[in-house]
């Protein structure tokens, strides 16, 4: 925390981060409404892994959608 603290860049970077999650997280839940199965694994990935990870992920299970 205190390294997260040192600086304004470092603190931009992590509430970019963490902010993102918290979106893709909102987003992965709307898409779940939506019939996309599995988002929870995109939404957990958000909290676990990180950027690279969820976005991705739940774009290719929103294609992967059965109509």
């Amino acid at each position: 925390m205190q390294e997260i603290r040192a600086s304004r860049i470092a603190a931009f970077g992590w509430w970019d981060v963490i902010l993102s999650a918290v979106a893709v997280v909102i987003f992965a839940a709307a898409e779940g409404r939506r019939g996309v199965r599995l988002w929870w694994v995109a939404a957990l990935g958000a909290v676990c892994v990180g950027p690279s990870f969820r976005l991705p992920l739940l774009l290719y299970f929103r294609t992967r959608r059965p109509t």
